[in-house]
């Protein structure tokens, strides 16, 4: 049975200011560990308006690193993107304009190239291909609708025209 650790609130200020230093955290994410260390909701409220006006915990800039990176390095598309960040704590009013700044042409493009890596990969006549196609552009988050108009513009021999 593994014992609860209990922190003052200064210490846990400090492991916190230590945490948000390496990486950037949501306020969501930082409440849970505190609560977790056994700091009450006003001592919980003091440490994030101190790491707040400290500036080691913002919720804006910790949207837009989560949406650069998940675009760049993981290949994920918005609903994948939003969704993740509904999960960490983040409300609508910091997540949409995060993900408004994704450029639209290095997304398309990025879309694009994803879903050819993936058709060398799918066998079976054209439905089952696009049938194929479709599940893992789902599977990434990306929206039905541009999906299906990057898969028509594949099928009728441009990849890189929207049908």
């Amino acid at each position: 049975m593994t014992k609860k650790i209990r922190l003052t609130k200064q210490e846990a200020l400090e492991k916190t200011r230590a945490m948000c230093a390496r990486r950037e955290y949501s306020t969501a994410e930082i409440e849970r560990k505190l609560q977790g260390w056994g700091l009450d909701g006003k001592e919980v409220k003091e440490v994030i308006d101190r790491l707040q006006k400290d500036g080691f915990l913002d919720d804006f800039r910790f949207a837009r690193a989560f949406v650069r990176d998940r675009v760049r390095f993981n290949k994920w598309g918005k609903l994948k993107i939003r969704h993740a960040l509904r999960m960490k704590g983040v409300n609508n009013e910091v997540i949409e304009p995060s993900l408004d700044e994704i450029d639209d042409d290095e997304y398309l493009q990025m879309m694009r190239v994803e879903l050819q890596k993936k058709k060398r990969t799918v066998k079976g006549n054209p439905l089952a291909v696009r049938a194929g196609l479709q599940r893992f552009a789902f599977s990434r988050g990306f929206e039905p609708e541009l999906v299906n108009r990057l898969i028509d513009g594949m099928s009728h021999g441009d990849p890189f025209e929207m049908g």
